[in-house]
C-alpha cells in the first residue's frame, strides 16, 4: 500500500508546480528577493506613467520577488544610505555625498532626464518667482529668501549652478529654504519666500496661478549653457546586491522599462489608477506629461552630464572630495 502511495509522489509535486504552489519558479530557480525603496510618484505625471504597471503588478521582473516600499524621498535616500534597501531611487547629488562618504552605494541606471521645455510647452523645473516682489532678473534674487526643494536634490546643484555661471548671482547673498515643493508652493504664495524651485504637480498650479511667474526653466537654462542632459535622479544598488545578483538587477531594469512603455501605452488607465490615490484629476495629472523621460539605463551622453556634474559638486561645495566617474556606475553584463 505504502509503494502504491509513494507512485503518486511525483505527480502531485507536477501538480503542485502548475498550480503555482511551488515556490520555485519554471526555471528551478528560487525567485531573488529585492528590496525597492521609491518615493510615491514623484509628484509628477511622467513618473506615474513610468511606475505605475509596476506598482500594480502588471509588469513584473522576472525571477525577482520585489518588494516595492514607498517613502518621501528625502527618507527614502536615508535609508539607501543606511543599508536598509537593495536598491532604490536616489538624486544624483544625495548619490555623490553617499559616495564622498564612502558608502558602499554603486548607481546601475539614469532614471530621469528633464525634457526642455520647447519639446513639451510646459517647465518641466523652473525657478518661480511671486509677481509682487519685482524680480525680473536673477541678479535681483540677491538678498532674497529662495525655497529650493532639498538641499541634496538635483534642483539644489542646478539652481545654484545656472544663478552662479550664468548671471553672475552671489550666492552668499541668498538665504535658501529647504523644504518639500508643496510646501515651497504654499511659503511662495504667502509672501514668506521670494522665490522657489519647484517641479511636478506644484509647479502645475503655479503655473496657473496669476500672483506667480517663471524666472526661469532649469533644462532650457543648463542645456543651453553647457550642453549637457538634465539628469536628475538615479536607480543606485548596494554594492553586494550588484555583486550577488546583477542578473536580478538587470531584470528589474528591464521590467521598468517595460512598465514604462506600458504606460505611454496605456495612459489614461495608469494616470486613472494614480488620480484615485493621489486625490487629483487625471486631467490635472496630464499637465506635465512628457516634461520627463525616465530611460532606466546608461548612455553616452549620462556619461558626459555626470562628469560636468560632478564638476559642480565639487566647485559648489555640496561634497567634500572628487569621485572618479568610471566607478560610479555598475557594469551588470
Amino acid at each position: 500500500m505504502r509503494s502504491a502511495n509513494r507512485r503518486w509522489i511525483p505527480l502531485l509535486v507536477a501538480l503542485a508546480v502548475w498550480l503555482g504552489i511551488s515556490s520555485v519558479p519554471a526555471g528551478g530557480q528560487e525567485k531573488v528577493s529585492l528590496t525597492f525603496g521609491d518615493y510615491p510618484y514623484g509628484y509628477a505625471a511622467n513618473a506615474i506613467i513610468s511606475y505605475q504597471a509596476l506598482y500594480e503588478g502588471i509588469v513584473k521582473p522576472e525571477g525577482v520577488d520585489l518588494q516595492i516600499i514607498h517613502s518621501p524621498i528625502d527618507a527614502a535616500e536615508r535609508l539607501m544610505m543606511a543599508g536598509q534597501r537593495d536598491l532604490g531611487v536616489m538624486a544624483f547629488l544625495a548619490y555623490f555625498t553617499a559616495r564622498a562618504r564612502g558608502l558602499p552605494l554603486v548607481a546601475i541606471a539614469v532614471e530621469q532626464h528633464l525634457q526642455k521645455t520647447e519639446r513639451t510647452g510646459i517647465p518641466a523645473n523652473a525657478l518661480y518667482v511671486r509677481g509682487a516682489a519685482g524680480i525680473d532678473h536673477p541678479k535681483k534674487l540677491e538678498g532674497k529668501k529662495i525655497g529650493l526643494p532639498l538641499l541634496r536634490s538635483a534642483s539644489s546643484l542646478y539652481t545654484q549652478a545656472i544663478l552662479k555661471d550664468k548671471y553672475g548671482v552671489d550666492l552668499s547673498k541668498i538665504t535658501w529654504v529647504d523644504k518639500p515643493p508643496p510646501i515651497l508652493y504654499q511659503l511662495l504664495q504667502s509672501g514668506e519666500i521670494d522665490a522657489t524651485n519647484l517641479y511636478g504637480e506644484p509647479s502645475y498650479r503655479a503655473q496657473r496661478d496669476p500672483s506667480i511667474k517663471v524666472l526661469l526653466v532649469t533644462p532650457d537654462e543648463w542645456e543651453a549653457m553647457t550642453g549637457t542632459t538634465t539628469i536628475t535622479t538615479l536607480i543606485v544598488a548596494k554594492t553586494s546586491t550588484v555583486e550577488k545578483y546583477p542578473k536580478a538587477l538587470k531584470s528589474v531594469l528591464s521590467a521598468l522599462q517595460k512598465s514604462r512603455e506600458y504606460g505611454l501605452q496605456h495612459t489614461d488607465q495608469v494616470l486613472e489608477l494614480a488620480a484615485k490615490k493621489l486625490g487629483f484629476s487625471k486631467d490635472h495629472l496630464k499637465q506635465g506629461m512628457g516634461t520627463a523621460y525616465f530611460p532606466f539605463e546608461v548612455g553616452p551622453k549620462d556619461l558626459a552630464s555626470m562628469k560636468l556634474l560632478l564638476k559642480y559638486a565639487v566647485d559648489l561645495k555640496m561634497i567634500d572630495k572628487e569621485l572618479d566617474l568610471a566607478t560610479l556606475f555598475a557594469d551588470l553584463r
